[in-house]
């Protein structure tokens, strides 16, 4: 596969979909045969590593600091301009495998895996992903945003959660409430938040032909 790496990290958190698309539409392109199948495997498994490699250094970088309006910027435009395309691309592949037919040798779980997410894909489920992927940046930012004052000490609530592993019953209720409290402050959003969650998981599975989101999950 003729395809143009990137040098390192801070290269790769630049790629876009343009730099992606010469690697996926060689490896469309290309007829499969028993004598090819594993080197056309290698290939869309190292475009997938930079695809997942690309999603997650942006998506943590929203997670590390959650008031940190570029790295939101750069994820947004991540899931909106490249992902579509991505997924849109992955799944043509698995088509082209399944339709040949052939079977590689310690293949048999991935093809499984790959008959059933072909069977529950849906053109129109992708702007719903990107939506539900803003929407779970948006929620981190909420909850990364909640402190509390534990022992005179503003604590984050991710800290709290070592307090509610103390093996002293009284600490760890003390911990629970100040907690407990401080999601409540925000149960407005919270629950907002919650039921676009619920909106867009039920049209997935809708669009899907599921009965509901847990079937259409798992």
């Amino acid at each position: 596969m003729h395809l143009i790496r990137p040098a390192d990290e801070k290269e790769l958190i630049q790629w876009q979909w343009s730099n992606f698309e010469p690697g996926y539409a060689e490896l469309e392109q290309q007829t499969l045969s028993s004598a090819n199948v594993e080197s056309w495997l290698k290939d869309w498994t190292l475009l997938c590593e930079l695809g997942d490699e690309l999603s997650n250094r942006l998506y943590v970088a929203t997670s590390i600091n959650t008031v940190d309006k570029d790295a939101e910027e750069r994820f947004n435009c991540f899931m909106e301009q490249t992902y579509p395309h991505i997924s849109e691309a992955d799944q043509k592949l698995k088509d082209k495998l399944l339709f040949s037919g052939l079977e590689p040798a310690g293949f048999a779980e991935p093809l499984r895996r790959m008959r059933a997410e072909t069977k529950i894909f849906h053109l129109k489920n992708i702007p719903l992903q990107v939506e539900e992927q803003k929407l779970i940046t948006a929620h981190d930012k909420v909850m990364g945003a909640q402190t509390v004052v534990w022992k005179g000490e503003e604590k984050t609530v991710r800290f709290m959660e070592t307090v509610l592993g103390n093996p002293e019953r009284e600490i760890r209720r003390q911990g629970w409430e100040l907690v407990a409290a401080r999601q409540l402050a925000d149960r407005e959003i919270i629950n907002h938040q919650w039921q676009q969650f619920m909106q867009l998981r039920l049209q997935m599975a809708k669009n899907a032909a599921q009965p509901d989101y847990r079937t259409y999950r798992w």
